[in-house]
């Protein structure tokens, strides 16, 4: 017995410790054999769920079974009607395959000695999630100071996030686990030398992600915490406010004026820098209202996402629409909003059920904390959802077990035949998800074998593997891979062929630009229009337009060239290649795209206009800089065009002022002008610390690019984040041109 108790704790805390930190972690670990470990590992448990429940020894009677078997029937159904049947195919899977999770995961801490150590479990991993977290924001921190010297450092340094992918789950994850760990960490010691900076270490790291979404949470679900506090304690409403209308008017009124005075403030705090975000509210909105009823399907978002306004590369391929409701709404309509409604407050009412039942105080303050720490992620998610993460889901219903705990095993009756009929249908809806995978798996490996072979130039293995995939899981980055292996083996028309699905399915600008580029001339208007009118959010694909424009139509391939260089600004003074566009048409692109970038970014205009030889150019857009930091920036970059750079100078101007995006986009530009690595690396240092990124390098137009080329300018993580499998290294024709870095200082 002790035997198989150490073997199922060993097993069960393997399996949590993966899931949450390692491969169900984070949404951008897309390969293939972290997927399926994953649904390895979720099948494994649910034959032991089975097992368990066949002999009595899991409670199938709680109250959230009913609501949760809505939300898998609302889920199948919305995936039935779903516009992007493949993508919902494997959500719906999933969702049967992981259905009894919840139940599993009850039965578990209803055991007091495997709860025990679950707890153990959760300190310690809290623990060393929260150190591990700010000594890795401490080495930006350090790498911040190795520039800057003593100074500020930045708030949420680098975007680092462990291995759970960004510093919003990072801070997700803080809301799920430290406040539930603190709590058990007093229980166990009734230490204040522990507890107390456990608790400011966990507020720390909060502060420390810069999450606003996390602050607004942690905000909402300690306000709860703080009411369900003052409640316990017996505290009334005083007296005089309780008799006085006068008195809770005039508190009303005093509370509306304050709302008013100081919301703006707060809200501007809130919002600043997220047009990002109301882009792809508006986008899920757009799909609700275009169907209502049943939505896109889920997992239908990203691939419908290309159909809406996009105005940035990046916003193109983010997995989630940033918002809970929204995103329900988008892929699932009324029909899933009805059904997350009815769990969402049956979750509610059970909370609220165990902290009036709670046995002992300190039972009583963990339920509190718990529905606390609930209420936190679920108003985070209403501007970064995260609810698409298999860890994320896990530490949920963690919480929320504790809030709905199971009778004591001893306590188990015998299953009757209704509920050993019910526990048969949960056997056939696991292995059904189980069975739906096998060939989405398979397709999986095969594309990933495909790419593998398209790196190495085996274009007709490439090929089978492609088309193998494609005919197992029609998704459209198979397409894609389907079209780049054609078309590496001359065959133009199937690589055109398979274009048009993979088109039609995510109408990417830079597929339109690969069709335009296989079409005849008298095809290609309609799809060069539609690049266009896109914007220039893919600079290639606009690129692509203006050369396919030139030289029939120079003054529309220069107005095309000129949206690619404000994309890309370093493009501006870059080489011209003679083959693919005359002087006229480089030279009219250059002065448009300075003057669009001017309008934006005067320092940024200035400073590619230096470097671009446009004296006119810089005259008027040095016009507009003021006196500064920025100013003196431009003057060494003047400097250095002539041959006269002052690295010295221009490091002690980064060290004076690190912050200022300007200085580092312009000495950025006189690092690689005057080939000095050093000012290269402490340029991008402060930036990414600051900033997440860095300014763009020297660009030049390049025809088949390396597949692995760094900096390349393409669709940030596709198609990997947008269908969740990692895609061709180079997803563009052979013969295209791409922009791509051709100079790199030695590091």
């Amino acid at each position: 017995m002790q035997n198989r108790r150490v073997l199922l704790w060993a097993a069960t805390a393997l399996v949590a410790v993966d899931l949450v930190f390692f491969s169900g972690a984070s949404n951008f670990l897309a390969a293939p054999q972290s997927r399926i470990l994953n649904q390895v590992l979720v099948f494994g448990a649910m034959a032991v769920f089975g097992a368990a429940a066949r002999r009595g020894n899991v409670d199938l009677r709680s109250p959230l079974v009913l609501p949760g078997l809505a939300w898998i029937v609302a889920t199948t159904l919305t995936g039935l009607l779903s516009q992007r049947p493949a993508s919902s195919l494997e959500a719906v899977a999933l969702l049967l395959l992981a259905a009894p999770a919840y139940l599993l995961v009850r039965a578990a801490l209803a055991q007091p000695w495997l709860r025990e150590r679950l707890d153990w479990l959760v300190i310690l991993a809290t623990a060393v999630f929260v150190v591990a977290y700010l000594l890795q924001a401490l080495t930006q921190w350090i790498a911040w100071w190795s520039v800057a010297g003593p100074s500020v450092p930045p708030l949420r340094p680098g975007d680092v996030g462990l291995t759970v992918g960004t510093v919003n789950a990072v801070a997700l994850y803080l809301e799920l686990l430290a406040p539930v760990a603190v709590w058990l960490s007093w229980t166990r010691w009734r230490s204040r030398r522990i507890t107390i900076p456990f608790g400011v270490l966990a507020v720390l790291t909060m502060v420390v992600t810069g999450s606003r979404g996390a602050w607004l949470g942690s905000l909402v679900g300690g306000a709860l915490l703080a009411i369900l506090i003052w409640r316990d304690a017996g505290r009334q409403r005083p007296a005089r406010i309780q008799q006085s209308p006068i008195v809770l008017g005039v508190a009303a009124m005093v509370a509306v004026a304050i709302t008013v005075l100081v919301g703006p403030l707060l809200l501007t705090r809130l919002l600043s820098g997220d047009a990002g975000r109301f882009e792809l509210w508006n986008a899920a909105w757009s799909m609700f209202s275009g169907h209502p009823i049943s939505g896109v399907g889920p997992g239908g978002w990203p691939e419908l996402r290309p159909l809406t306004h996009i105005s940035d590369a990046i916003f193109a391929v983010l997995a989630t629409s940033h918002n809970s409701v929204l995103q329900v709404l988008a892929e699932t309509g009324l029909i899933g909003a009805a059904a997350a409604v009815w769990l969402v407050s049956a979750i509610a009412r059970v909370g609220w059920r165990a902290i009036r039942t709670a046995q002992t105080p300190a039972e009583r303050r963990l339920r509190e904390i718990c529905l606390a720490g609930l209420l936190a992620a679920a108003a985070h998610s209403l501007v970064d959802t995260q609810f698409h993460l298999p860890a994320i889901v896990l530490l949920t219903m963690h919480l929320v077990a504790r809030l709905d705990p199971a009778p004591a095993p001893s306590a188990i009756r015998v299953v009757r035949p209704r509920e050993r009929a019910a526990l048969a249908a949960t056997t056939l809806a696991v292995l059904a998800g189980a069975a739906m995978l096998v060939p989405i798996d398979v397709a999986m490996i095969r594309a990933q074998s495909g790419n593998g072979a398209l790196d190495r130039g085996d274009t007709a293995g490439a090929a089978l593997d492609f088309d193998a995939a494609v005919a197992l899981h029609d998704l459209p980055v198979y397409r894609l891979g389907q079209a780049l292996a054609r078309a590496g083996l001359g065959d133009r028309a199937g690589a055109a062929e398979a274009l048009v699905p993979m088109d039609g399915a995510e109408p990417f600008t830079f597929v339109a630009a690969e069709r335009a580029t296989l079409a005849p001339t008298n095809e290609q208007g309609g799809l060069l229009g539609r690049i266009e009118a896109d914007g220039p959010y893919d600079a290639t694909a606009t690129l692509a337009a203006a050369l396919l424009r030139f030289p029939g139509d120079s003054r529309a391939a220069a107005d095309d060239l000129a949206g690619a260089m404000v994309a890309v600004p370093t493009l501006v003074y870059s080489t011209r290649p003679a083959a693919l566009f005359d002087d006229p048409t480089w030279r009219a692109a250059q002065e448009q795209a300075v003057e669009r970038i001017g309008s934006i970014d005067p320092v940024k205009a200035s400073g590619v206009a230096i470097l671009s030889g446009l004296p006119d150019a810089v005259a008027t857009q040095r016009g507009k800089v003021a006196a500064g930091p920025e100013s003196r920036a431009l003057d060494l970059l003047a400097a250095a065009a002539t041959g006269n750079a002052d690295i010295d100078a221009a490091r002690a101007l980064l060290r004076q002022n690190p912050g200022s995006a300007g200085v580092q986009s312009v000495l950025l530009m006189l690092g690689f002008q005057a080939k000095s690595q050093i000012l290269i690396d402490e340029v991008r240092t402060v930036a990414f610390t600051g900033y997440f990124d860095v300014p763009i390098p020297p660009m030049e137009l390049v025809t088949d690019g390396r597949a692995n080329a760094d900096w390349s300018v393409r669709l940030p993580r596709y198609p990997q984040a947008s269908s969740g499998r990692q895609g061709p290294k180079r997803p563009y024709l052979p013969g295209m041109v791409t922009i791509e870095p051709v100079f790199r200082p030695k590091g």
